[in-house]
């Protein structure tokens, strides 16, 4: 990853987990509840981008591990899982 990339990535990673952090707060408690573990999990993921620039290896891996991450917010979060849990 380049400098100006690995900066946009970190940017890319800081908006998805206070962009996922403001959504949570309109869902109900028991929705909120579910999402934890999924906002926790993306955190992670951006605090391991915020490391430094990783190897290409290690890079690859976290963009992997990011695309599952937002595979499984989607399909777990989508509007008409999430319609009838906003307050």
């Amino acid at each position: 990853m380049g400098g100006e990339n690995h900066l946009k990535q970190m940017s890319c990673a800081e908006s998805a987990v206070v962009e996922l952090g403001i959504a949570k707060s309109f869902l109900t408690e028991e929705k909120q509840k579910g999402l934890e573990p999924e906002l926790a999990q993306l955190t992670a993921l951006r605090d391991k981008i915020k490391e430094g620039e990783p190897s290409p290896g290690v890079a690859s891996r976290l963009r992997q591990d990011v695309e599952r991450q937002k595979i499984r917010i989607e399909k777990r979060f989508s509007y008409s899982k999430t319609k009838d849990y906003i307050k």
